[in-house]
């Protein structure tokens, strides 16, 4: 049985025991003693719970994330390894650069949100320069930067200054 079930069968059977003590005949200071300690144990299992849930929400953001990135890694490998080769930018490139910046976007809503940890954004900033080197990169980021479907993300901090 899992820690929270049990955690839900004991908060249930202290509860009744709760609503029965009160019942009888007390004083008003074990009443409220009572009421207290029931309020105090049903917040903690809320925040309990809700970190619960945090923590899955956030491990299915990262495999959402990392599962998107994976898909399109070897395309935006090329890119970086030919990336001193001077070429015209095709389809192909642009369209794996946007889905790249759709992502790196996407991510920094979530980060603005508050629910990706400023360690995992840092990590993935570090990542993000990478790519920032990549002159190929940075023309397509030229090229989508005035769409607003961005969310207010802004790969140009993530650029290499001497482009």
């Amino acid at each position: 049985m899992k820690r929270h079930n049990i955690l839900v069968g004991l908060l249930a059977a202290y509860s009744l025991a709760i609503i029965l003590l009160i019942t009888i005949n007390h004083t008003i200071e074990m009443q409220v003693s009572i009421v207290l300690l029931t309020a105090f144990t049903s917040i903690s299992f809320f925040l309990y719970r809700q970190h619960h849930y945090d923590a899955i929400f956030l491990k299915d953001l990262m495999i959402y994330f990392n599962d998107r990135y994976n898909s399109m890694h070897d395309d935006l490998s090329k890119i970086l390894s030919s990336s001193n080769e001077p070429r015209a930018i095709d389809p192909d490139t642009r369209d794996v650069a946007s889905r790249y910046f759709n992502l790196c976007s996407e991510e920094y809503i979530f980060f603005k949100l508050g629910y990706i940890p400023k360690r995992v954004q840092i990590a993935w900033e570090a990542g993000m320069m990478e790519y920032g080197k990549s002159d190929i990169i940075i023309n397509c980021w030229k090229n989508e930067k005035n769409k607003i479907s961005y969310y207010g993300f802004d790969f140009d901090k993530y650029c290499a200054s001497d482009s």
